[in-house]
């Protein structure tokens, strides 16, 4: 059997910004929409069952697609499962922290402070990664900041009928910080590892470190998981569903394949 794999499915990378703005434009645009049904479910479901809902379902599209395409078993394989695993820790983090934001502040200052997380990659590919950035760029880094702090303000030392405004602004900045880590994870495991295998190994790894939040329950009951009513296993399942697809295009976004190219003839005519 060919050890060979094609180049636009595994980390042969080159740089196409258009291509990588596009996806991550797009995975943008359902991370927002997954956020705003993820708001509707906070108030009546714990974070931990909605991590859950949304990583086990997330599941969904990308095994339909290697299915589909008949590459489910080579997505499953990996030589870096220790990676996997601390890119899921880091990435389940970041999303309970981020659920557990929208209990307490609005769904739009959660949505502007998560922007600080691209900043923070910026930040954190000059010192892990060795990425060189512009003064331009800079300058963009150190505005964007100053605009997190400006939506950060008005929450800090206050409440109000929701619970602590500052606590959910903190859960939310923090998040921020551990999705920059996440990418900058993902930017490394996709030089090596298929976005469908990254996508498959966090969805199954996060879905059972969320499920082990449910015997929190019985100590907290604020995380106690419910029997779902009807709307709520259709938004369950909708987050889960949603949230798999802007994930799956999220890692090709970071680092856009090198299509496969043929290689010219040598044969002399």
């Amino acid at each position: 059997m060919s050890a060979s794999f094609d180049a636009s499915e595994i980390g042969q990378t080159e740089q196409r910004p258009l291509a990588g703005i596009t996806l991550k434009i797009l995975s943008t645009i359902v991370f927002v929409i997954m956020a705003a049904m993820v708001k509707q479910l906070s108030g009546d479901v714990p974070t931990g069952e909605i991590v859950f809902a949304r990583n086990f379902a997330g599941m969904v599209p990308v095994l339909v697609w290697m299915m589909w395409q008949r590459r489910l078993l080579s997505s499953i394989r990996t030589t870096r499962p220790f990676g996997h695993f601390f890119r899921s820790f880091i990435g389940v983090t970041a999303m309970t922290l981020n659920f557990a934001a929208l209990a307490y502040i609005p769904l739009p200052d959660a949505t502007a402070i998560s922007y600080a997380a691209p900043l923070m990659t910026v930040v954190l590919a000059v010192f892990v990664l060795g990425e060189v950035v512009g003064i331009y760029r800079w300058s963009a880094v150190g505005v964007g900041f100053f605009g997190v702090l400006i939506i950060l303000y008005p929450h800090l030392g206050t409440t109000d009928m929701h619970g602590d405004t500052a606590f959910g602004a903190l859960l939310a900045f923090i998040g921020t910080i551990f999705m920059a880590l996440a990418a900058i994870i993902v930017r490394k495991l996709i030089l090596t590892e298929r976005s469908a295998t990254i996508v498959l190994w966090f969805s199954g790894s996060s879905s059972v470190m969320a499920l082990m939040t449910l015997p929190i329950g019985w100590a907290w009951p604020s995380w106690a998981w419910v029997m779902p009513d009807p709307q709520q296993w259709v938004l369950l399942v909708a987050t889960g569903l949603v949230g798999g697809w802007g994930r799956f295009s999220s890692p090709r976004a970071i680092a856009t394949p090198t299509p496969r190219r043929s290689r010219p003839s040598t044969t002399r005519r």
